[in-house]
């Protein structure tokens, strides 16, 4: 009854577990040819792996992101934030609005599969192109680039990252720290540099704290940043204006207080907004079985046997 009205039905079980149910792809489709059905799992339905179970540490693991993270003396590292689950989610999230568009102009659904493997492979996609290509390997670089002038390089208070990179950029951060005879004129001349530049820069940043080399350099159009904890970004003025948090009011009962982000984007025709505080599991199952057509007492007897 869900399935028939239904415009986007999305599961994240093991492959196979919802043909066990009675709930794959063909049979609900057949029920609602314009269901948009969209399988989220860990490595999709095909292949030797396709039953595993994984989670966004593992994945991170199984596709090379941990071996190509970290310092050369240091031990693999997953990156700090879950970005294979971000990802993911993303991924499908956009995998669902290309099939309702589809949709639109050809009047079916289809079903969409989202595998956290494939997902970690495209986040890869720049380092695994220059693998197949030249047999390069991503190995553990830490804060190193190819070119000196895109790194971390240590204050007299605190890091700062640096990222002057293309040739206009690096001009004026040459410039701005008073060395201006270490401008190139082209890449490759940057990269046989990259000892000489990396000790110029890393003398010359010693000597002054964070804020001037933020000020200096930002002044002179130079991608810079101090590094920071979490809390210093969300005291950011430009945070705040931003509007990408929501702190829930007393409105939201025991979750008063609780503050979110919005969205990574804005749209010029809505109000990027969050109005209700997130639900605990089934607070709409009443809504929805009343607007399917079932009574209170039929909802109360789902609840007593554990149907919902």
């Amino acid at each position: 009854e869900l399935v028939a009205t239904a415009d986007v039905l999305v599961e994240n079980y093991r492959p196979g577990v919802m043909h066990r149910l009675g709930l794959d792809y063909e049979t609900l489709a057949a029920l609602n040819p314009k269901l948009v059905y969209c399988s989220i799992s860990a490595f999709g339905s095909t292949g030797p792996k396709r039953e595993l179970t994984a989670y966004d540490g593992v994945i991170q693991a199984y596709s090379g992101m941990m071996a190509m993270t970290g310092d050369s003396d240091s031990h693999p590292i997953k990156c700090g934030a879950p970005v294979v689950d971000y990802a993911t989610g993303t991924t499908a999230a956009a995998a669902i609005l290309a099939a309702l568009l589809d949709r639109k102009d050809h009047g079916r659904g289809q079903f969409v599969e989202v595998a956290m493997s494939d997902v970690s492979t495209i986040l890869c996609s720049s380092h695994l192109t220059s693998h197949l290509w030249n047999g390069w390997h991503p190995e553990q670089k830490g804060n190193r680039y190819p070119f000196a002038t895109i790194g971390c390089y240590q204050a007299a208070d605190g890091s700062l990252m640096i990222s002057a990179s293309n040739m206009r950029q690096q001009k004026r951060l040459w410039e701005a720290v008073g060395r201006p005879d270490l401008i190139k004129h082209n890449n490759r001349d940057r990269i046989r540099a990259h000892a000489v530049e990396s000790a110029a820069l890393q003398e010359v940043i010693a000597t002054r704290p964070v804020d001037h080399w933020e000020h200096l350099l930002q002044g002179a159009r130079v991608p810079v940043s101090r590094v920071q904890r979490m809390e210093a970004m969300l005291a950011d003025e430009h945070v705040r204006g931003r509007g990408v948090l929501h702190k829930f009011d007393e409105r939201a009962g025991t979750l008063a207080g609780l503050t979110v982000p919005v969205a990574g984007f804005r749209l010029s025709g809505c109000e990027m907004t969050i109005s209700d505080p997130p639900q605990t599991a089934g607070a709409q199952n009443a809504s929805v079985l009343l607007s399917l057509g079932y009574q209170d007492d039929e909802i109360e007897s789902m609840r007593k046997n554990g149907v919902i």
